[in-house]
């Protein structure tokens, strides 16, 4: 649009809107209206209609006396042409030439302007550029930095809300950013598709969506975000931004755990089993609960030491809930099921694996997220129970073959969702997205007593 306003400006400063008169000696007069583009322009000269162009070239000076021969058309002839005034018409001619070209330059210029200011060249990110504890104010900071550009299959997302995990605590103690260069955190977030990349074919600009990312990449807590559409989900249409922000990585880890490392049946088919979740309120605790019991003819035990996350579990759907900062195995006989076939190790899988083992059946499943910096699996082996570790982001690191099951998942997820079947697992709302507000969020999931999911939205 600029360019054009600017070309029909130029268009409009072509010289010559002055008149002159060329009166011949015969006495045929002629209009000379200017200099045009190959000559001096002129009308109806020698008894022709319309324009007639001269071979004198353009903004050529006018040399002589006062008469001049012209050539118009094919003849040639004298003509009496007032010299001064075709000099005063050139002049004038170019004056308004050079008016002209300045508007249209100072026209392209406010043009200019007003586009590089409304364009989004930066935007707001929350990272840190070295590790520290929480309470530190530089463990995170505001900044600003260039906003991507979305290529090959990435989605550019405009970020409306994010949750934040306890691998966003793990990263920020444990991983240092390279020198000079900040961190961005956050794994999880709702949003809308900004634009896509030349091979993008599941979204569009405008879908709602929602998405855990890749630990290689830089995270969700800035304004735009790039992600690859293979592991993004559209967003539940029930739910807002804030709701669908918290389910992602936890219905991602969760589904993946039951489903694809313990191989737990969905629906009825097949022998009921018995699933205990260690660290059942947590944020893939909550989840797992209920894909377990609505998803599963399993009973269903979670594991939670106070009130008001031992009610969180029963209400999300454990048929059985016990106090893990007890023996497992004695809790377990209190509620009369003495082993259960699989565990969903969620949480302290290294101080819990001795009670572990003995409350599992022969060649039962043993499943876990956490990190512990040792684990004996020579406990293992007496009854030959089966070791399954499940990290979410695997293929999204490796870009494993089946990378696209997690646009899958989570596609089901929001559906579910819809159904209400599911519910979102959020529990507290930070407020905006800031550096104050994430370190408050770092500092409760710090504390090991946060209970289902904090989210945070908008900048």
């Amino acid at each position: 649009m600029v360019l054009v306003i600017a070309f029909m400006e130029l268009a409009i400063s072509a010289p010559g809107t002055e008149r002159a008169t060329l009166t011949q000696r015969d006495g045929h007069q002629a209009m000379i209206v200017g200099p045009g583009r190959l000559g001096w322009r002129t009308s109806a000269g020698y008894g022709q209609r319309g324009l007639v162009e001269t071979k004198m070239g353009p903004y050529k000076p006018i040399i002589g006396s006062g008469s001049g021969a012209c050539n118009f058309g094919a003849q040639q002839t004298d003509a009496a042409i007032d010299v001064a005034a075709l000099n005063r018409m050139l002049a004038a001619g170019r004056r308004n030439s050079v008016r002209r070209l300045a508007n249209a330059a100072w026209l392209i210029s406010v043009f200019i302007c007003i586009y590089v200011f409304e364009m989004d060249f930066s935007m707001k990110a929350v990272g840190y550029r070295q590790s520290y504890p929480i309470d530190h104010p530089d463990a995170l900071v505001d900044f600003e930095l260039p906003a991507p550009v979305a290529s090959g299959r990435d989605l550019l997302i405009d970020v409306h809300a994010i949750s934040v995990n306890p691998v966003d605590t793990k990263i920020r103690s444990g991983v240092a950013p390279d020198v000079d260069a900040f961190k961005i955190l956050g794994w999880d977030a709702a949003g809308i598709v900004r634009s896509v990349g030349e091979q993008v074919s599941l979204f569009k600009p405008g879908d709602r969506v929602m998405y855990a990312g890749s630990l290689l990449r830089q995270g969700t807590n800035s304004e735009q975000h790039l992600v690859d559409e293979r592991v993004v989900g559209h967003a539940p249409a029930s739910i807002d931004f804030d709701a669908a922000a918290a389910l992602p990585l936890t219905a991602i880890t969760a589904w993946e755990m039951l489903f694809d490392r313990l191989q737990i049946p969905r629906g009825t088919a097949g022998e009921p089993g018995t699933l205990l979740v260690v660290g059942a309120a947590g944020g893939v605790g909550s989840i797992m609960l209920q894909l377990a019991r609505q998803l599963t003819n399993w009973t269903v035990i979670g594991t939670a030491s106070r009130p008001e996350t031992h009610q969180w579990a029963i209400d999300l759907g454990a048929h059985h809930v016990i106090d893990h900062s007890k023996p497992l195995s004695l809790e377990l006989q209190r509620i009369g099921i003495p082993q259960v076939d699989c565990v969903a190790s969620l949480t302290h899988t290294d101080l819990h694996l001795a009670e572990l083992v003995t409350s599992l059946i022969p060649q039962g499943k043993l499943a876990l997220i956490d990190d512990p910096d040792t684990l004996d699996v020579k406990l293992l082996k007496p009854k030959s129970i089966s070791l399954h570790w499940e990290f979410m982001f695997t293929r999204s690191m490796f870009e494993t073959a089946d990378m696209i099951e997690q646009h899958h998942l989570l596609t089901r997820v929001a559906r579910l969702i819809d159904e209400g079947v599911l519910r979102s697992t959020v529990t507290e709302r930070f407020g905006t997205i800031n550096a104050a507000n994430l370190r408050r969020a770092h500092a409760l999931i710090e504390s090991n007593k946060a209970r289902g999911k904090i989210v945070l939205s908008g900048f």
